[in-house]
């Protein structure tokens, strides 16, 4: 989009900083209202929050407050990821036995990462191509998508806040 690199470092490091403190909010209400809930709300939000967010950055691109707004709208996303971040650990570790649980939770965010984080860039490359502008739904739908299938996986997994970890 032709940004300055330091513009992007800056508003990446306020987002960055802002998210450590979500992820402690949110562990502690994970704590308290379970991990799955937390999990679904923050995927449920990053879905909502998918359109939104690749709008405004386009429409806002060239503004002489465009720092202002993509540190804004990063801070937010940086909550929302925070939130999911910070449950995620914790629900892994409880939901399998303990002689299986490092292969198991290794195994799941590994793979995740691979379909999940490798094909991002092919598929948004494919829907948008070098018109990011005009096709910026294309971004937005992946963005969603994941979301809609992680709370989709979710639904499908037990709550396990206050279980005993297996042995």
């Amino acid at each position: 989009m032709g940004l300055a690199r330091t513009l992007v470092t800056g508003a990446v490091t306020i987002a960055a900083t802002v998210e450590i403190f979500a992820i402690i909010a949110a562990a502690l209400l994970a704590d308290i209202i379970g991990r799955k809930l937390v999990l679904i709300g923050g995927n449920a939000a990053v879905t909502i929050y998918a359109v939104p967010y690749v709008l405004l950055a386009i429409m806002f691109r060239t503004s002489p407050n465009f720092f202002l707004i993509a540190t804004l709208l990063l801070v937010v996303f940086a909550i929302i990821h925070g939130f999911m971040y910070a449950a995620e650990t914790a629900y892994w570790a409880e939901l399998f036995p303990t002689k299986y649980r490092y292969t198991a939770t290794g195994t799941a965010y590994h793979l995740t990462a691979i379909v999940a984080g490798g094909l991002s860039p092919l598929i948004i490359t494919a829907l948008v191509g070098t018109q990011y502008i005009a096709r910026w739904w294309g971004q937005a739908l992946v963005i969603a998508l994941y979301g809609i299938i992680s709370i989709i996986c979710f639904l499908m997994l037990e709550e396990t806040k206050g279980k005993e970890l297996p042995e």
